[in-house]
């Protein structure tokens, strides 16, 4: 009797083990979908400059279309101006990787920011020396990683959104392939969070998902 209760036991638990692992294996992997992925931001400031530095991989270029191409490594500086009367004009920016590399800032009149996009093959890892160069003046400026000890990885946001859009997937988009995700990494005043957005040719599904990836901030449609 004890005998076949064991084996009755054993039985169930097996049956179990492969409905759990049939149901993980119905969940899409949408990896190859990602079209942005921001891992970090990294910030400093030097005597005349608050600077911030996003590392990502992305399009090139980036577009809201529904359709995700090719990715590369990137580098983004935003140089904002701790004296905002003082005009910069032609003002360049120069750090190292794997190599040296260079950009010229362009100016943004929404943020009042300068940002500049380089295309790299490593990203930076933790920290970062940045150079601005204007005219015949350049400061350095040391930049540090954001992240915490208690940061989720992006994916893991990434499937957490994906639990929460569960309508998307019984669409003709997703069942069509034609639709692209950003991940990016945001830097708050009152913490870190990570942005997901589901991209189609019309509309933009974006999540703000706490950064330990188990809570939904806010939800929001976006017209493309």
């Amino acid at each position: 009797m004890i005998k076949k209760l064991i084996v009755t036991i054993a039985a169930l638990c097996l049956l179990l083990s492969v409905f759990s692992l049939q149901g993980c294996s119905k969940k899409a992997d949408l990896a190859p979908f990602v079209s942005q992925m921001r891992t970090d931001v990294l910030k400093g400031e030097s005597e005349n400059y608050e600077i911030r530095c996003y590392a990502e991989t992305r399009e090139k270029p980036l577009l809201p279309d529904g359709k995700k191409q090719s990715v590369s490594p990137a580098v983004i500086i935003k140089l904002k101006i701790k004296n905002p009367t003082e005009v910069v004009s032609g003002a360049k920016v120069a750090f190292k990787t794997d190599t040296e590399y260079s950009a010229v800032f362009a100016f943004r009149p929404e943020s009042d920011t300068y940002v500049a996009l380089c295309y790299v093959y490593e990203l930076p890892e933790d920290c970062l020396t940045v150079t601005v160069t204007v005219g015949e003046t350049s400061e350095n400026a040391e930049l540090s990683s954001v992240k915490t000890p208690d940061l989720a990885d992006p994916l893991a946001a990434l499937s957490f959104a994906q639990d929460s859009y569960g309508e998307f997937f019984d669409g003709k988009e997703y069942s069509e392939g034609k639709f692209e995700i950003n991940i990016r990494l945001l830097e708050a005043e009152d913490g870190l969070y990570y942005y997901v957005g589901f991209i189609t040719e019309l509309k933009t599904e974006a999540f703000l998902i706490s950064k330990d990836a188990k809570s939904v901030i806010a939800r929001k449609t976006l017209s493309n």
